[in-house]
């Protein structure tokens, strides 16, 4: 049986900028929150079942800044400090 679910004002504000920012459907969002959400939590051993990288492929935050050049080491201006201690 299905129930229609509702979201509140704040949630659907999230939703379509999170849309906007990733340039896909809310639908496909929406699943892919509710299905991280039911993948199994990390085993006792505590050994990881995903990479850091597979997870930010899945959340879509590879390659998510926009207006930036490809590679910021191709510009020294970017590089400006790059590997400095902190005083």
């Amino acid at each position: 049986m299905s129930t229609p679910m509702q979201l509140t004002p704040k949630q659907r504000e999230t939703l379509a900028r999170l849309a906007a920012q990733s340039g896909r459907p809310w639908e496909e969002l929406l699943d892919e929150a509710l299905t991280s959400l039911a993948l199994p939590a990390m085993p006792a051993n505590g050994a990881a079942t995903e990479t850091v990288h597979a997870a930010l492929v899945r959340a879509g935050l590879l390659g998510c800044i926009l207006d930036a050049p490809a590679d910021l080491s191709t510009n020294p201006r970017h590089m400006e400090g790059f590997g400095a201690r902190a005083n």
